[in-house]
């Protein structure tokens, strides 16, 4: 079975004679899991989220390819014990108070800081990470990036493990250039982009930044097409070629800069 939970106070679980299996734990206080086996969690992302973690198991505590991962208060605290190995992954800078492993223990943390600062330089989401625990190191990349409704903080993301060199399906950003060399532009028109993040499949370790989309010579009228973008040779779109990236309207100024051209025409 999956032990999961919610409460607004404390959440104290054991498993007697087996592996505990870990699904989603949420408490308003502190979290204490007891296992006679190993405890493991089910699912990619936060399997706790308390004020103070204290986890014993009688076996290992996550894994290389799953650790296990929390979340806990601004002041919160890890502690306890495995006979096995403990592989666990905590956010907003971890205090570990006392935890000891018959095994390999690594404890991965990332302060709020550093996620800013590699979400303002673009190295984290949609990128290629190296993940290391110990000796160990796993190729990562991080995805679904969560953010608080109100501080606009991030609180959490997704680390899915893959082959550097596997081919991977991701979406990057379009980003548009020379806006002054569009003769549409340059009467007024407005440039309606339709695709503003464009599924690709791409080699883990060849994810572009961006894709860029040359304007030069768009007038009124004209669009760009999926089929019309120049990808490194590496990467496949993996949308219709048909499909539109983005147009040139017409715009209230631009109408009228043609009305007033046709008037000085007639005269």
């Amino acid at each position: 079975s999956i032990a999961s939970a919610s409460a607004a106070q404390d959440i104290y679980l054991t498993s007697s004679g087996s592996d505990m299996v870990v699904g989603r734990i949420f408490a308003g206080g502190d979290v204490s899991l007891v296992s006679d086996g190993a405890i493991l969690p089910t699912f990619e992302g936060v399997a706790v989220q308390a004020n103070n973690l204290a986890l014993q198991a009688n076996g290992d505590i996550g894994s290389l390819a799953n650790p296990f991962e929390f979340q806990l208060g601004q002041d919160g605290a890890l502690s306890g014990s495995a006979t096995g190995s403990a592989i666990l992954v905590g956010a907003n800078g971890t205090r570990v108070t006392g935890f000891t492993a018959g095994g390999d223990l690594n404890v991965a943390s990332l302060s709020d800081l550093e996620i800013d600062n590699l979400l303002a330089t673009g190295k984290l989401n949609g990128h290629l990470v190296t993940l290391k625990y110990g000796k160990e190191t796993q190729k990562v990349i991080a995805k679904s990036i969560d953010f608080h409704p109100v501080t606009d903080v991030p609180i959490h993301f997704d680390l899915y493990r893959v082959d550097e060199h596997a081919q991977i399906k991701i979406s990057v950003p379009v980003h548009f250039k020379n806006h002054e060399l569009s003769p549409g532009l340059k009467k007024g028109a407005a440039l309606n982009v339709a695709i503003h993040e464009l599924e690709i499949l791409v080699p883990a370790d060849h994810i572009p930044e961006d894709i860029i989309v040359d304007l030069t010579g768009l007038e009124i009228g004209q669009s760009v097409h999926v089929s019309d973008l120049k990808l490194p040779s590496d990467v496949k779109a993996h949308v219709a070629g048909s499909e539109v990236v983005a147009s040139v309207t017409a715009s209230g100024a631009s109408k009228s800069e043609d009305a007033a051209a046709a008037d000085t025409a007639e005269a």
